[in-house]
């Protein structure tokens, strides 16, 4: 008699049948040995370690491993592989490994030829398949024949063979990429010393499927607790289709809607004795009926092929479904069983077979259901799909009917999940169950239910003790997707990314050129980058477990924002042990086109508020979020790399940093972006607070808006002048500074600075006619009084706009043109070349000439210029180009330079004698000399005249009544008051333009025009009399000039005056 380590017991010695053999050891769940015998230290049962001479099976030796002949695919049945794949005790300190080595039913082992990735030469080694063994071994030579050799690492655990009482010395273990086929994995391998068998584990052989994992219900029989179930619930797993007793279901039918009868659908010939089988069946379940009486509603059937050859009968319900008003019931979501589940080992799951159909409909309801076929006309007797409301009545009658207040079981549809802490108590929620089921008259497909697993797939995700991951089929339709051709084939792809996206890292980032693509009116166009992205899709799917939600541990919330999506990865933070963190959940979206041109900033912050929405069923009634933004390195080096790029290139890095040091504002500014906040601080930096969240400091201590460089104030000038080089214009100049630097009040500083550029305001104006019968059109830049002159035979616009088209072509766009009130240059084809270029007319007042003073003032040297020609003899065409010549290479009385000077930057030629050579113009100097010139003889010239008309300061405000003075021109009667006697109220005010109106009258007048009117409360006679102030004076000749004509504080009484005498009428006017 021999005592056998792995039952324990004394066996006569060659006696084959071991009572251990397929048996779990319920210590270290284990295969082939009782709990006494484990090796686990934390059994406290000793045991006897004897020598392992258990004999070699001559017979079949099946345990676990057999061979499938005409697929040539090893098969594995699943509650024992599951528990195989168990390498840890639950309560053991020490490891053990195992290796088996069984034989197939053939008698021949089984082998593999797996490739080893990465290394040179003969790297295909022949490994025996092992679905026993819990580790991978190679011997010595397979090890050798590696190139080059990877390095060796100590073995944790120990390793014991089949037959041996001594643990495996091994020389250590390496891990690498490894291949079968087109599968590839990253395992590890222990090297023994010597020459042995290369040995595959069951865990290698199923993920590069050497193996095939096959239904446990193949051997449900041999599990004694699943045959215990089925011997005492008989009727659940029948094979007949069960219907819930005392349940009806009827629908609600809106009478209103009119009943149709669609046309039947013919079955084809090679289907309808199938059908024929089907309907036969259906009847004898009792799921249809003969349908009797008058058809009212007629709905065709089809009948859709299954995998195993049968054919499922459905039919085409969309009419009825108009007429069925559809009860709305909540289903819960994959992600909120997940939460439920937390701390579960053990799974089973069920599936009620034709789940529908054990749902009885009212005898009320039947007649919509109605059905034709080439047997006949029937109509269903139990829920059927195709019907809207089905599956939503389905869920709320098996969630709150048949599966109410049972504990450990959820479900989706027909899919009821049960799970359990332990054995125990997964045995108990589990005969609950069937309990229920076999109460209601339910049954179970049993070949599609799995029972007491350590892992489980459940609608495409396996749940197990460590969480939650994608199911294998999921990971392999995937990275075995094709490059798509179409954009529908795109769809399709992205429809299966997103699936798996709660798994997959920056998901919106990687598919975002492949989602491209798909966009309305998009061009076709699969490239080099949509290839990289399918790629980077594929390499960033895991098989990875996330961890099942628990609501004792903290939450943190990791966000991050690129330029083109949201990322978020919810986590679940140990309250013991802070670095103990596991991930919940991945999460990422792609950015509207709107949302793209945010600032980084806003998106930052709209990625905090999106993650918060998107896992706020986690969060809300609970401790509050731990927030954290995603960051590394590159983010500085990015800021770093804006600098360089945005700084302008006649300004060097030095002097900017320079300039920033002493600047307090800035040193201010930069103390409140790291955090410091203080009263001076925001009262320092007020003129940022509309844009401090765009703000950041560089490495060197420039700050940074979005990508642009903030400039001190010491430099605004430099850069404006940097940017105007050339004279581009001010929107020109706007736009390149808006793209390089930021600094307050910018428009207005630019437009302030190139108010005096050359080119951007000019004047129009018309002399004549001439003597010739012709026009002269005078254009004028009023910066440097350059004239051009055109003549032309009408003043109509389509004569004048090709001139002034000339003008600008040569010269450029101007920002301003100035011009009179006259048709001209108020009708639609000036007004069209106006907006075409982008040019702001500007009308001067009307019957205010002086406000185009410069234009007016030079009709008087043409005036002289026609002068001169009729004294001289000479035709006026030579005598005004030798004018123009003269006048353009001469000093301007008000700004002192040349006027070609100032517009071409360079002096003209005369025909004066040069003494000394021709110095380079200094453009800068000279139009700093001009503009100086310019204002102080304005001001000299404006003085002057307020000084001879007596100008006096008065203001006007809006709502003011005021007397209007027509111009002289305007009056037609001499003997009337120049003033008109009825006031008029004041409308606006812009300068010395004053708009006023009275009434449906509404006209616009510089203010000298107007004069303020007031009632005089104390009149003789109380007559009607007023008083006004004494008559302006004439304004200045600029219309930009803000001095208003003033009211005489000295008012004059006027009386109204009537003859005493009496008058008689003469006689001739006397009839009889």
């Amino acid at each position: 008699m021999v005592n056998y380590s792995y039952c324990g017991r004394q066996r006569t010695k060659g006696q084959q049948h071991c009572p251990a053999t397929g048996i779990t050891c319920r210590q270290c769940e284990k295969l082939n040995h009782f709990a006494r015998m484990s090796r686990t230290k934390s059994y406290q049962q000793p045991h006897q370690a004897q020598a392992f001479n258990y004999p070699n099976y001559k017979g079949n030796n099946k345990c676990c491993l057999s061979s499938n002949r005409s697929s040539n695919i090893t098969s594995i049945d699943t509650e024992q592989a599951a528990t195989i794949s168990q390498h840890k005790c639950s309560d053991s300190t020490i490891d053990n490994e195992y290796l088996f080595m069984l034989k197939s039913d053939n008698g021949k082992f089984p082998y593999a030829k797996v490739t080893f990735n990465g290394f040179h030469g003969n790297n295909t080694i022949t490994m025996m398949i092992d679905t026993g063994a819990s580790i991978n071994v190679i011997d010595e030579q397979a090890y050798e024949q590696l190139n080059p050799k990877p390095n060796l690492i100590e073995m944790k655990n120990q390793a014991w063979g089949f037959q041996s009482d001594k643990p495996i010395a091994f020389m250590g273990q390496f891990t690498c990429n490894v291949s079968v086929n087109d599968k590839q994995i990253n395992a590890d391998f222990a090297v023994v010393k010597g020459r042995e068998k290369c040995i595959s584990s069951f865990e290698l052989c199923k993920q590069l499927r050497i193996v095939k994992i096959q239904s446990n219900i193949h051997n449900i029989n041999g599990n004694e607790f699943v045959r215990k179930v089925k011997r005492d619930y008989p009727n659940v797993f029948s094979d007949k289709v069960g219907k819930l007793k005392n349940y009806v279901v009827n629908l609600d039918i809106d009478k209103s809607i009119k009943p149709v009868k669609m046309k039947h659908r013919r079955i084809p010939f090679s289907l309808r004795e199938k059908m024929s089988t089907a309907i036969t069946k259906m009847l004898n379940d009792d799921i249809i009926e003969p349908a009797t009486g008058p058809t009212v509603w007629l709905l065709p059937a089809m009948a859709v092929p299954k995998k195993n050859g049968e054919i499922r009968i459905v039919i085409d319900a969309r009419t009825a479904n108009k007429a069925i008003k559809r009860t709305r019931h909540i289903t819960p979501t994959i992600d909120e069983i997940v939460s439920d589940i937390h701390g579960a080992k053990v799974f089973s799951k069920t599936d009620l077979r034709q789940g529908f159909h054990q749902i009885e409909i009212g005898e009320s309801s039947r007649y919509i259901t109605t059905f034709s076929c080439h047997d006949g006309i029937y109509r269903y007797k139990r829920l059927n799909m195709g019907i809207t409301p089905a599956p939503e009545i389905f869920h709320f009658i098996v969630e709150h009917d048949v599966l109410r207040r049972l504990q450990g079981v959820r479900n989706i549809q027909d899919d009821i999940l049960v799970y359990g802490m332990n054995d125990d108590h997964h045995d108990e929620n589990l005969i609950e169950l069937i309990k229920r089921l076999d109460e209601l008259g339910l049954t179970v497909n049993i070949d599609k239910c799995v029972f007491k697993q350590p892992k489980i797939e459940y609608f495409g995700l396996v749940f197990s003790q460590t969480g939650v991951q994608l199911a294998e089929s999921k990971i392999r339709a995937l990275k075995e997707a094709k490059a798509p051709t179409t954009p529908g084939e795109a769809n399709s792809l992205l429809g299966l990314s997103q699936y798996c996206s709660k798994f997959i890292e920056n998901h919106a980032m990687i598919i975002e050129p492949i989602r491209k693509l798909t966009r309305d009116k998009a061009e076709w166009k699969w490239g080099e980058a949509e290839n990289k992205a399918l790629q980077a899709l594929k390499e960033a799917l895991t098989n990875k477990s996330l961890a099942f939600y628990d609501p004792k541990w903290n939450l943190e919330l990791v966000v991050d924002a690129s330029s083109i999506g949201l990322g978020a990865i919810l986590t679940q933070v140990n309250p013991k042990d802070p670095r103990d963190k596991r991930v919940l959940s991945f999460a990422s979206r792609a950015l509207s086109d709107v949302e793209r041109r945010y600032s980084q900033i806003e998106k930052e912050g709209l990625a905090c508020v999106w993650g918060c929405e998107k896992f706020h069923i986690y969060y809300l009634s609970r401790n509050p979020i731990i927030l954290e933004f995603k960051s590394s390195n590159g983010t500085e080096e990015y800021i770093n790399c804006l600098f360089e790029h945005a700084l302008p290139k006649a300004i060097t890095r030095e002097e900017l940093l320079n300039e920033i040091l002493n600047d307090k504002v800035f040193i201010s500014l930069k103390k409140r972006i790291n955090g410091e906040v203080n009263g001076d601080l925001l009262g320092a930096t007020k003129r940022f607070d509309h844009i401090f969240n765009e703000l950041c400091v560089t490495s060197d201590g420039a700050i940074m808006r979005n990508d642009k460089i903030v400039i001190p104030e010491s430099l605004y000038d430099r850069v404006i002048d940097i940017a105007h080089d050339g004279h581009q214009g001010v929107k020109k100049t706007k736009a390149l500074l808006r793209s390089k630097v930021y600094f307050p009040g910018l428009d207005k500083l630019i437009e302030a600075r190139l108010s005096s550029c050359p080119w951007q305001l000019i004047a129009l104006d018309f002399y004549g006619p001439t003597e010739s019968g012709t026009y002269l059109l005078l254009i004028i830049d009023e910066y440097s009084r350059f004239v051009i002159i055109h003549e032309v035979n009408t003043t109509a616009s389509h004569y004048v706009l090709p001139k002034s088209h000339e003008s600008f072509s040569l010269f450029g766009i101007p920002q301003i043109v100035k011009t009179d009130n006259g048709p001209t240059f108020n009708g639609a084809e000036f007004g069209n070349f106006w907006n075409y270029y982008g040019i702001k007319h500007r009308a001067i007042t009307p019957y205010w000439p002086r406000a185009n003073a410069e234009a007016e003032r030079f009709m008087q040297n043409l005036r002289k210029v026609f002068q001169n020609a009729n004294v001289n003899q000479i035709d006026w065409h030579f005598e005004l180009n030798r004018f123009l010549a003269a006048y353009r290479a001469t000093s301007h009385s008000t700004t002192g330079i040349v006027p070609s000077s100032l517009l071409f930057k360079h002096e003209s030629c005369s025909r004066l004698i040069q003494l000394y050579e021709k110095r380079p113009f200094q453009f800068n100097n000279g139009d700093i000399s001009a503009k100086l010139n310019d204002e102080i003889n304005k001001q000299k010239m404006a003085k002057d005249f307020d000084s001879r008309h007596k100008i006096k300061e008065a203001h006007f405000k809006i709502g003011d009544e005021v007397l209007y003075q027509p111009p002289k021109h305007k009056i037609s009667n001499k003997k009337n008051p120049r003033r008109h006697t009825e006031p008029y109220k004041t409308l606006g005010i812009k300068g010395a333009m004053i708009t006023v109106g009275r009434g449906d009258i509404k006209f616009t007048r510089n203010s000298s025009h107007f004069t303020l009117f007031k009632k005089r409360n104390n009149l003789l006679n109380n007559n009607n009399r007023f008083y006004c102030s004494n008559p302006p004076s004439s304004k200045s000749s600029s219309s930009n000039d803000l001095r208003i004509i003033p009211t005489d504080t000295d008012r004059t009484i006027i009386p109204l005056r009537r003859s005493t005498r009496t008058r008689k009428p003469p006689d001739r006017l006397q009839y009889k």
